[in-house]
Formats: C-alpha cells, structure tokens, sequence
C-alpha cells in the first residue's frame, strides 16, 4: 500500500517481506499449493519483480527460488540484482536482462560499485573471494576467505592470515585481530557477521570475542564490552550484540540482562538495556518492544507513540 492506504501491489503473489529497492520487490509464482490453499514452503516457485505502481516488470518465468521461509530471493542494489541460472551466478539489470555472467555459482550483492564473489581454488581446495564491477571485470583478485561489502568507501575481509578493511583498491586501511562472528539464522541456515561502517563508526569483534566500535582510522571509539549472545545447547552464536550507527544512535544487547538499548558516538547509553526487543533508528524513529507493549523512541530519549501489546 501508500502512504494513503491505497493497494498498489494486489494480493495475487507471495512477495518478498523487506520492501521495495531501486523501485523493484520480488514476487513468487508458488508452483505448489496444496489442496487447504496454504503454501508447501519448500518447494520452489518462479520469482519475479513489481514496480511501486503493481506492474510487473520482469515476470516470473526464468529464475527458480526456494520458498523457504521468505522467501529467499536477492534485492537489487546498485540497479542490479543476483540471480541463479543453470547453477551459475548472474547479474540482471531492472529490465530483466542478463548483463554479467560469473565464472562462480554464488556471489553477493553490489555495494558502492562492487560486489564479492568466489572461485574455487583446486589447489588449495579451498574457495576464495575477490572482487568485480558492474562490467564484470575483476578489480580486486580473489584472496580472501571472508568478504564484507563496501561501506563508506571500505569493507571488512579476512585472509592471509590477517583481517581488517580495505579500500576498493584492494589496499589494506585497516589492520587488527578482529575475529568473525558466526551467527545462526533460521531461514538461511549459518552467516559469517561481518561489519560495515556506518556513520563513520564500525562495530568490530576483537580476539577476545568482545564486540566495540572503531573508527575509520582504526581506533577505539566505543569500549569493548560487549559480548554475543552464544547458545550452550545449538552450539551457535544466536544473538548480534552491537548494531550500526543510525540517526547518530546504534542498538546494543547487553548479555548479562539479555535486553536492548541504544548508545551514542561515545559509547554513553541514551536508552539503558531496558527493551525486549528494538529495531535500528529509520527516519528519526526506532521501533522498541517492552513487556509486550511496543512504542517508537527518538535520538533524545523521547518515548512516543505507545502501543499496548
């Protein structure tokens, strides 16, 4: 819908759940509904894309997707988007059209230009990221076993027996023991965590797993506090603890009271770790949940719009 409530987009299609990009949102044709009406989720359908007026612009009638829980379909980002063909990674551009071919069978999603992709190195036997741009062309060689994407002009990557972030040169900026952390994800099974710069800060996991903010030059700007959130019984590290700077504010889980709340630039708490649940800043505004009831928080510790459960 709009902002005045009319239906822009009809009930007709499952639909991707995290909204529109570069003007596009993805659909599914679900091949299989079982006799109830309700949706077999793991089976496949037919994904497609919608405009903001309902029109489908690219139909659903080449790119296979697995229902999942999604369900899982890439986003356009820099005006194209990851699809899969015949086992091998394709980039089509918002008309549908195939403009880059990998040589790999997985890749990333474009960021400032750029997107991560991997290669398998037969002699290693180990598979490795490098980089390419939006003609296809390989501009930082494949060497890494973690990969990030761009951010503010950097990304997080890890090889060669060091970690840190480099510029889209392919230059190390920034050096340090900074572990990855791998967080587990119902829909998509496990996740490497890798940090992005936000407002010119970065979260960062150092070796001895405590999570804190550093600049672009590599300093401390918040202290290294806090620590994930890891389950004894699934043996998987469940709960992200520091977030990105939005709206000059970044959302943090403190383990000890297994709550949420928000910092500043310095680390000072503008919300203690008081909420069940929170969501980043968005337009001035951050969604936060609190014994059941839900309400909107601003940058000035403000509390509006106080919903009851």
């Amino acid at each position: 819908i709009d902002h005045e409530g009319k239906l822009i987009a009809p009930f007709d299609h499952v639909y991707k759940g995290d909204g529109f990009h570069d003007g596009l949102i993805a659909f599914v044709e679900v091949n299989d509904v079982g006799e109830d009406g309700e949706i077999d989720w793991q089976h496949w359908g037919k994904a497609g894309f919608i405009d903001t007026k309902g029109k489908v612009v690219i139909p659903a009638d080449t790119y296979d997707v697995m229902m999942g829980e999604g369900p899982l379909i890439s986003n356009f980002s820099d005006g194209l988007c990851r699809q899969n063909l015949d086992g091998k990674c394709v980039y089509i551009d918002t008309k549908g059209k195939v403009v880059i071919e990998c040589n790999s069978s997985f890749g990333d999603d474009f960021s400032e230009g750029l997107v991560a992709v991997w290669k398998f190195n037969e002699s290693k036997d180990e598979y490795f990221y490098g980089f390419i741009d939006k003609t296809g062309k390989e501009v930082i060689p494949h060497q890494f076993t973690t990969v990030g994407n761009f951010s503010e002009g950097l990304c997080f990557v890890s090889g060669k027996g060091k970690s840190g972030f480099i510029d889209k040169n392919g230059k190390w900026v920034i050096e340090g023991d900074y572990q990855v952390l791998r967080l587990y994800e119902d829909t998509e099974g496990e996740e490497d965590l890798c940090p992005n710069f936000s407002e010119g800060l970065a979260w960062v996991c150092n070796s001895e797993g405590k999570f804190g903010y550093i600049d672009k030059t590599g300093k401390t700007a918040v202290p290294f506090r806090y620590e994930p959130g890891y389950s004894e019984e699934s043996e998987w590290f469940e709960e992200q603890p520091c977030y990105d700077f939005k709206g000059g504010i970044a959302r943090v889980w403190d383990k000890a009271t297994k709550m949420y709340g928000f910092i500043d630039r310095e680390g000072k708490e503008i919300f203690p770790c008081q909420f069940d649940g929170a969501e980043d800043m968005s337009e001035g505004l951050a969604l936060i949940n609190r014994g059941g009831q839900y309400g909107f928080i601003d940058a000035k510790c403000n509390c509006t719009l106080y919903l009851k459960k």
